[in-house]
């Protein structure tokens, strides 16, 4: 966690301070959709030749997340007026899934998103050959095989905020104090640009 008195970075957001208790918020990567359960919504089902891939991602952190910044936020200063989170990110021009970001970077799904907060949407990839086993190995763990790109406006400019499907997998979505490790957000990659 890095905070100052008007910047916070923490549980994989960043938030800036707009007046008294009131801070503007974005992630610094998307996250996945979750089940009650609290696992990922991605699936990998496949029959014979045929597989089907379904994933629920969103931009901004789940609703416990902002809770617990909140908390934090909360406890700065001596006020006892409640902290209010607005989101930074007004405008959401794509969300893609990238498979082979490192290398050919082939842009397999492409969604415009719900259009307001979370940001979400969810996909349904019929995978086949190298694409389908990047597909595995991400599900199974292994990084830089598929990427979601959000691609958002952010103060009058285009900024790429993306994280890898592995990540997810491996239980990297929940944030304490870093952010996260697929994480290529603006701030993330050192511009340390505040909401």
């Amino acid at each position: 966690m890095v905070m100052h008195a008007d910047h916070l970075v923490a549980h994989g957001v960043v938030c800036t301070r707009i007046h008294g208790r009131r801070w503007r918020f974005r992630s610094l990567a998307p996250w996945p959709q979750l089940t009650p359960a609290g696992d990922p919504m991605i699936s990998l089902l496949e029959a014979g030749a045929y597989a089907l891939a379904q994933l629920s991602v969103q931009l901004d952190p789940p609703a416990s997340e902002l809770e617990a910044l909140r908390g934090l936020l909360s406890r700065e200063g001596e006020s006892t007026a409640p902290v209010i989170l607005e989101p930074a990110i007004t405008t959401v021009t794509s969300i893609r899934i990238v498979v082979d970001p490192d290398g050919e970077a082939r842009t397999v799904a492409t969604s415009q998103g719900s259009g307001f907060p979370p940001y979400t949407a969810v996909f349904s990839l019929q995978p086949t050959g190298d694409d389908l086993d990047r597909v595995k190995a991400a599900i199974a763990g292994t990084r830089r095989q598929v990427e979601v790109a959000y691609a958002v406006d952010f103060d009058g400019s285009e900024t790429p905020i993306a994280a890898d499907l592995a990540d997810w997998m491996r239980g990297a979505f929940t944030h304490d104090q870093n952010p996260p490790a697929g994480a290529t957000s603006a701030s993330a990659t050192g511009k340390d640009t505040p909401c």
